[in-house]
């Protein structure tokens, strides 16, 4: 997906519920979304936290089936133009910032 822009990218940030009182199942979703396509591959940020990057919504739904499936997990979506080199991701809530990215 693109326009005059650039191209635009959809970030994905998945926060375990019930972190606190339950194991930490961050290692087990990357696992199982390892194999599905990404953009920049999904990640562990911050504690139970992760994130991806997209840039074909096409691959969305299956995403978004492997996160939502079990009610484990809350999820948000960022969208915003591409528009340099992604060098490294951070979270700053509630917004999503990828250094050199979003404009």
């Amino acid at each position: 997906m693109a326009d005059s822009n650039g191209p635009v990218g959809m970030v994905l940030t998945v926060d375990q519920r019930g972190s606190r009182t339950a194991p930490d199942r961050v290692t087990d979703l990357l696992e199982a979304l390892a194999p599905l396509p990404s953009r920049l591959a999904f990640s562990r940020t911050a504690g139970d936290e992760v994130q991806g990057l997209v840039c074909d919504p096409g691959h969305l739904p299956a995403l978004l089936e492997v996160l939502l499936r079990d009610g484990g997990w809350r999820v948000g979506l960022g969208i915003g133009l591409l528009n340099g080199l992604i060098i490294v991701r951070f979270a700053v809530s509630p917004l999503i910032v990828t250094l050199g990215m979003w404009s």
